[in-house]
């Protein structure tokens, strides 16, 4: 009897297994999970899904594979291989090609959401990488719900310091410049890392911008090439509102060198079209401009 009990635990755990594989939102990474327990323990998982308050993993019993439920509160961490998307995203970015990079990067967010609240998750790197690319497409509304389930669902302060500018973001499209500004000063005397302060100083460029005040908007959009080079899915915009920027300041050469670096780095940006019309209008001669 006992070991017939043994056999019928071992196949539920073995159908268990195969019926997760088929059902439940695959891991978009390699196998090779290690769960790390609060009293020191470590156990290898080859996969994990959530379920209520408790993960299960995927794990070796015996001379099959079965499903074993851990309390989440007992988990210190959880070591996940760091997904191919991140990096295949982080690429597609800097090409200007955002929108190649919000599928996988949907895929990662969905499949980390359930462990975001547990150490060593991917959760916050593609919900950040998938900010980018919304911005980048110009998608405002999508990127603000985003920018408020980033603020409820991290405690991480560069998270927190997003979704402010985005925020901020909603007053300068209603035309609320001044206090958009007065926000971006706040996160940006908060200092953080590259991405939000590269953020807050585009944001506060293209407010300035707006109101008109050229010469401080041309010297806050020129900080993201010098200061945050690496931030390529902000530079189609940043270039093209400094082209902008300069022709409010009487600098032609200036405006069309902008124009022509980001037609010339950034082909594959919504912003590469706007450009070519904004410098053919300006390049053309004198008697058939209107």
């Amino acid at each position: 009897m006992k070991k017939l009990i043994g056999f019928l635990i071992l196949n539920c755990g073995l159908f268990a297994g195969v019926l997760i594989a088929q059902t439940a939102p695959q891991a978009p990474q390699a196998t090779g999970i290690n769960i790390v327990f609060k009293d020191g323990r470590t156990v290898a998982a080859a996969a994990l899904r959530r379920s209520a308050e408790n993960v299960m993993a995927t794990v070796q019993i015996g001379t099959g594979m079965g499903e074993i439920g851990y309390p989440a509160v007992s988990i210190a961490q959880i070591d996940f291989p760091e997904p191919p998307q991140i990096k295949a995203a982080a690429s597609l970015l800097a090409q200007g090609k955002a929108g190649d990079a919000l599928a996988p990067l949907e895929a990662v967010v969905t499949y980390y959401d359930p462990f975001k609240g547990i150490a060593g998750n991917w959760w916050a790197q593609a919900v950040r990488l998938k900010l980018k690319a919304l911005t980048a497409l110009h998608r405002d509304e999508d990127a603000e719900a985003l920018a408020d389930t980033i603020a409820k669902g991290t405690s991480d302060p560069a998270d927190a310091r997003m979704a402010k500018i985005l925020h901020a973001e909603g007053f300068a499209r209603k035309g609320d410049h001044d206090k958009a500004i007065a926000r971006y000063d706040e996160v940006i005397a908060q200092g953080g890392s590259a991405d939000v302060l590269a953020r807050a100083w585009l944001s506060k460029g293209q407010s300035l911008l707006a109101t008109k005040e050229y010469d401080s908007a041309l010297l806050a959009l020129l900080r993201l090439p010098v200061f945050y080079p690496d931030e390529k899915s902000l530079m189609p915009q940043a270039m093209l509102a400094s082209a902008h920027a300069y022709v409010g300041v009487d600098d032609q050469a200036g405006a069309e060198k902008a124009l022509k670096d980001l037609i010339e780095q950034f082909p594959s940006s919504p912003e590469s079209a706007g450009a070519k019309a904004q410098l053919e209008k300006l390049t053309r001669p004198a008697q058939d401009k209107p």
